[in-house]
């Protein structure tokens, strides 16, 4: 808050055995009792976290936290107070896989050992 003041002057000096003036030349107040404003303040954003996969693309975040908080006629924080990211490890491994087994063919021989082969 601030301070203002206010003064005065004698208007009639005291003469001739009269009574002085009593009272202080000058008066002070306090005023602008309101508290300034205190706008929003982020902190640092902190490191990113590790990534949500060990391998191929996943996802990773950071965050930041409000440092000072804003009273009622501050301005609020602008922006998010999370950053998300994809992040890409090494490839996954690919393992091999057969698939099922088709039909077998037709046998090579009529009569007899013939073979029959499946794909």
């Amino acid at each position: 808050s601030g301070t203002q003041s206010h003064s005065r002057s004698f208007a009639v000096e005291t003469s001739n055995g009269g009574a002085r003036c009593s009272g202080p030349l000058i008066e002070y107040q306090s005023c602008n009792r309101n508290s300034c404003p205190i706008d929003c303040q982020w902190g640092q954003w902190g490191s990113w976290e590790a990534c949500s996969v060990t391998c191929g693309i996943g996802i990773q975040s950071k965050s930041r936290a409000v440092l000072v908080t804003p009273s009622t006629t501050g301005l609020q924080c602008i922006g998010e107070d999370t950053q998300i990211q994809t992040c890409e490890v090494e490839m996954c491994p690919t393992e091999c896989a057969w698939s099922d087994w088709q039909e077998w063919t037709a046998c090579s021989a009529t009569c007899g050992a013939g073979q029959r082969t499946q794909t």
